[in-house]
């Protein structure tokens, strides 16, 4: 199974995750990044609960010295409009 990364960074006051597949080091998404300080960084899985789908984020970026947070999960979620905030 293929992990998928993803870095949350603040950007004009707010908390955004940028996701990308594992083959790329988390240092190598930073020339593509708008400016702003990245928070935390890690990996996320995504499978389903209560028919909805989850985003699940765990472990940290050797490469960022940054570690997920509990927060990151929901701070997916909402970039990606899945879960509670698939939206239309």
């Amino acid at each position: 199974m293929n992990k998928t990364k993803y870095i949350v960074t603040s950007y004009m006051g707010l908390e955004v995750a940028i996701i990308f597949p594992s083959l790329m080091q988390h240092t190598d998404i930073l020339p593509h990044m708008p400016s702003g300080d990245i928070v935390s960084a890690g990996f996320v899985r995504f499978g389903v609960s209560d028919t909805s789908p989850k985003a699940y984020c765990y472990g940290k970026s050797v490469s960022l010295q940054k570690e997920s947070r509990e927060q990151d999960s929901d701070i997916v979620e909402q970039t990606l409009r899945i879960g509670k905030y698939d939206r239309d």
